[in-house]
């Protein structure tokens, strides 16, 4: 029997991916030389193979002006897709594979650490309680993007909040949420918040009933209302 092709017809699945779908990247926008800084490669592997090209895919972004696609490489089910820059910071980029048949989503929102909506000096908090953990989560926490956790990423967070790096105060900036898909409300692992989003959950929260109430975050319950 020939097996079908999975881009053929019907929905098309995400296995995994680099960052994981529905990541909020949350380190600097810029260096510390003020050099665009961020997300602008990202690796999937799809559910089934596929024929991936440069005009298979559409990237829009929420806020700013999305990134080009440059590069597309791999095979089968497997593929990377390399940006001409990094992702918008302060909202929501989605791309779509394929007319729309798989769809993945990434989130910039440059100091908010904990993952409450906004950039602030909770924020701040956290990544001090973060470094003097046995293992700090370095996904999450590594602001200046070196690859570990430590008092340099203290510095570029305060720096980021308050636009000492030559670019835009993040302090007390709520970034927007792309308006695609069903409605999900997510419980901060860490605060307790609930919020309201799109597509999935974002990293560091959970899924649980809509709407949102004061008592959202003591149940764990899925919904898509």
């Amino acid at each position: 029997l020939t097996p079908c092709r999975a881009q053929d017809s019907g929905a098309l699945g995400i296995a995994w991916s680099d960052p994981p779908n529905g990541f909020v990247d949350v380190g600097q926008d810029r260096d510390a030389e003020g050099r665009i800084d961020g997300i602008d490669r990202i690796q999937i592997a799809f559910a089934g193979p596929v024929e991936l090209s440069h005009e298979a895919i559409k990237v829009r972004a929420s806020l700013g002006v999305a990134p080009a696609v440059k590069r597309v490489f791999g095979f089968g089910s497997e593929w990377t897709i390399e940006f001409d820059r990094p992702l918008p910071p302060g909202g929501s980029t989605i791309i779509d594979f394929l007319d729309r048949r798989a769809m993945y989503k990434l989130s910039f929102a440059p100091g908010d650490l904990n993952l409450d909506g906004v950039s602030d000096e909770e924020d701040v908090l956290s990544l001090e309680r973060e470094l003097v953990t046995a293992a700090p989560d370095v996904r999450r926490f590594d602001v200046d993007r070196n690859g570990s956790v430590d008092q340099g990423d203290l510095s570029r967070l305060v720096a980021l909040l308050a636009g000492n790096d030559g670019g835009p105060a993040w302090l007390g900036v709520r970034a927007p949420i792309a308006t695609d898909g069903p409605a999900v409300c997510c419980c901060n692992d860490l605060t307790g918040s609930c919020s309201r989003s799109t597509q999935s959950c974002p990293y560091g929260s959970t899924p649980v009933n809509c709407p949102c109430t004061s008592g959202s975050c003591s149940t764990s319950v899925s919904s898509d209302t």
